[in-house]
């Protein structure tokens, strides 16, 4: 049997180009043990691993500020790793193990969360590491966006035996052998499978529906892009002359929607009215004809699920519904100089 989902179609729909380097567990692993080495070091007169992760960061007094209060981003733990020249330090390497540690999927990392990770200090950040590692092996198995979208896909299928469209925990238990028993993540303890379990099943129902699967592969959608999307829905809401609070109705949505725009339109693959039905589809959970934010913010999770380019991932959301960036995103987006403010 197979899963048969609107989420599955929008993933499917999308392939953009593959990051600058698909990095090994391996070299995160490196990269990791480099950073705690480095941190235990400055321990020593520091005082504690906390002061000692702020010191390591002290070169750059916002992030330091960040780690304090708010949290450091993904990009900002990426410039600093790679500047101050951390064995295995990579744009790709230094992303990967944050994304390990960023276990809320929040976008952003406090120096007691960077510390509690990195050294392991409780039973829970162990499992938190085991998990991170476990989404890291499951996820990196394509070498490209659109391998690793298959991939999972075809993950799911090897989980859920009976066809059902859902995974049970004794299908858990042997999906993981089968995906990790070449690995040196296997034997997983029968705690860490449970947790494993919990962390996958994010309903809580006792069973793991395809769309949970592929989001506990994928760390929550990165509060810029949130933003990114918030802001392109108010925009897209302005168009059609309606409120927010009430929502969209889908045929507005539909007249903004660009499909020609649309990479496997552009390649023959698909009709504009093959996308365009498939886009709308993804939106109208519930029959209504209606969007909300909700519902606009639910959709582009999935697709910022395969587009790994922050850039690319604006581009996409406003060139799509053919709606001018804002001002502040506008170099990000198509290369204009943002207007500067008075």
């Amino acid at each position: 049997g197979e899963p048969s989902s609107a989420v599955e179609d929008a993933l499917l729909l999308w392939y953009p180009p593959p990051p600058e380097e698909v990095p090994t567990r391996a070299k995160v692993d490196a990269l990791e043990e480099s950073l705690r080495a480095l941190v235990e070091q400055l321990e020593v007169s520091a005082g504690s691993q906390e002061r000692a992760i702020i010191r390591l960061f002290g070169q750059f007094p916002e992030a330091a500020k960040s780690l304090r209060a708010g949290g450091i981003k993904p990009t900002e733990f990426e410039r600093i790793l790679t500047e101050l020249r951390v064995h295995w330090a990579s744009r790709a390497t230094a992303r990967a193990l944050f994304a390990r540690y960023d276990f809320d999927g929040n976008g952003a990392l406090l120096a007691s969360e960077l510390g509690a990770m990195l050294f392991r200090r409780s039973t829970q950040t162990r499992t938190k590491a085991t998990i991170g590692k476990v989404r890291e092996a499951l996820a990196a198995r394509g070498r490209s966006a659109k391998q690793t979208v298959s991939d999972i896909v075809r993950q799911f299928r090897l989980f859920d035996r009976d066809g059902s469209g859902h995974v049970d925990t004794e299908e858990f238990a042997r999906g993981m052998e089968l995906c990790l028993r070449s690995t040196d993540l296997w034997p997983l303890s029968e705690g860490d499978k449970k947790a494993l379990f919990k962390t996958f099943d994010r309903n809580g129902d006792g069973r793991i529906a395809f769309e949970e699967f592929v989001r506990s592969l994928r760390p929550e959608m990165p509060r810029e892009r949130r933003d990114v999307v918030r802001r392109a829905y108010g925009k897209l809401c302005s168009v059609a002359g309606v409120d927010p609070r009430t929502g969209i109705r889908l045929r507005d949505i539909a007249q903004q929607y660009d499909a020609a725009r649309h990479p496997r339109v552009k390649k023959g693959l698909s009709t504009r009215g093959e996308v365009l039905r498939v886009y709308l589809e993804g939106f109208d959970k519930d029959g209504d004809e209606l969007v909300t934010e909700e519902e606009f913010l639910e959709y582009y999770h999935w697709l910022s699920f395969c587009i790994y380019d922050d850039r690319a991932f604006r581009r996409m959301v406003f060139e799509s519904l053919q709606l001018a960036a804002p001002e502040d995103l506008a170099e990000e987006v198509d290369g204009r100089p943002p207007r500067p403010e008075r």
